[in-house]
């Protein structure tokens, strides 16, 4: 191997001073870019741990893995971000190598060692980079290298193992723990604060959606009214009607101080309650938005009770087909909070109560989560369908 000196130059300044040597445990490599960044290739793998005998000699091992890949990989040069790139991957190696006492010289020749190693420590996001190192290290060679690599076979079955893990990757990537976990605990306090207002509130907007002269302003009122206006019996205004919790509660979450605030507060708790049913249930978004208004159920197996929400889905099948999903309180607690939404908009548009007065067939074609900001012109048409056809 043609292991250089620990003095010879990794990268110089502009002015000419030495910027990294190769002995250094940190190459400062930003002198290779054209624009004023900072990248460095950081060799300590166990920071805030001692050194050891063995772990000096897997830096040496990795110092020169970057440095043949570097200097000896021929044609043209790695930009600044492929070779940053390569040091998660590294790192990971090295680690592993400490684990079994192993060089790394001996993990990259060896085929059990290295499928070993990406099959139990190698993130699936980085398969890409094991496959492109072993292939710039084969053609770098063993003169160069003092060692070869595993065989062509083995590299060619990595290889179609990251293909087949990249084709069938068709999803984001996970939002982190600690986010995902705030998220949850906000959107709980979302409903939370919901709930503290929500009987005036539904109560409101049923008065306001079935009377259009209630909680309006005397000016609208007499703009509505298209009969004598001395016949006008005016309703109580926005500020009469609406109590000043619920007030304090729009202004807290930035809507006008009106019912059309409050339409769009309603609104606004159906779109939490579908991301809350989503997040404890593990459906889709258009599986939860075709959730019919009758989802919830519960069922008891070995004396434990099982909450499960009842819909449909075409992931698994051509067309529509029946799906349930495992969910918990919370999951139940939405469906219900969205149910009494939903309850004012098929009153107010069909002039009867679902719960009240609709069977279960009937309820379970009817959606769950409707528009309370449109309610004529696009539930009009299809509540007298459900409601007036007979069933099939």
């Amino acid at each position: 191997a043609r292991v250089p000196a620990d003095d010879f130059v990794v990268s110089r300044r502009l002015d000419g001073t030495v910027a990294s040597r190769y002995g250094d445990n940190t190459w400062d490599i930003s002198p290779w870019l054209t624009k004023a960044n900072t990248s460095k290739l950081v060799f300590d793998f166990w920071p805030g741990q001692s050194d050891t005998a063995y772990r000096i000699l897997l830096r040496a091992d990795a110092k020169y893995l970057l440095f043949a890949m570097i200097w000896f990989k021929g044609g043209a040069p790695f930009a600044v971000n492929s070779i940053l790139n390569y040091m998660p991957f590294v790192r990971n190696l090295v680690r592993y190598a400490d684990e079994i006492a192993c060089r790394l010289p001996e993990i990259l020749a060896n085929e059990d060692l290295l499928c070993s190693f990406a099959d139990t420590r190698l993130p699936k996001s980085m398969a890409k980079s094991l496959n492109s190192m072993l292939s710039h290290l084969a053609r770098i060679g063993v003169a160069v290298l003092g060692f070869d690599v595993v065989k062509d076979s083995v590299r060619e079955a990595l290889q179609a193992h990251t293909r087949t893990y990249i084709g069938a990757l068709q999803q984001h990537t996970p939002i982190p723990t600690r986010i995902y976990s705030t998220i949850l605990s906000r959107v709980s306090e979302e409903l939370s604060d919901w709930e503290l207002v929500a009987n005036e509130a539904i109560a409101l907007l049923s008065k306001c959606g079935s009377d259009p002269l209630y909680g309006r302003s005397r000016d609208v009122q007499r703009e509505i009214w298209d009969s004598n206006p001395d016949t006008l019996k005016y309703r109580p205004d926005w500020s009469e009607a609406a109590s000043a919790q619920l007030q304090q509660y729009l202004a807290t979450k930035g809507e006008v101080n009106s019912i059309r605030g409050l339409s769009s507060a309603a609104t606004q708790v159906q779109q939490v309650a579908k991301l809350v049913v989503q997040a404890y249930s593990g459906m889709r978004d258009e599986e939860a938005l075709s959730l019919p208004y009758e989802c919830a159920e519960s069922t008891v197996s070995s004396q434990r009770t099982h909450l499960i929400i009842c819909g449909a889905t075409t992931k698994l099948a051509k067309g529509i087909k029946r799906a349930r999903w495992v969910t918990n309180q919370e999951g139940h607690r939405a469906i219900a909070i969205a149910q009494k939404i939903a309850d004012v908009v098929y009153e107010i548009c069909y002039r009867q109560k679902l719960q009240e007065q609709k069977s279960r067939a009937k309820m379970l074609e009817c959606p769950l989560f409707v528009s309370i900001t449109d309610w004529p012109r696009r539930l009009a048409q299809f509540l007298t369908m459900v409601f007036s056809s007979p069933r099939r």
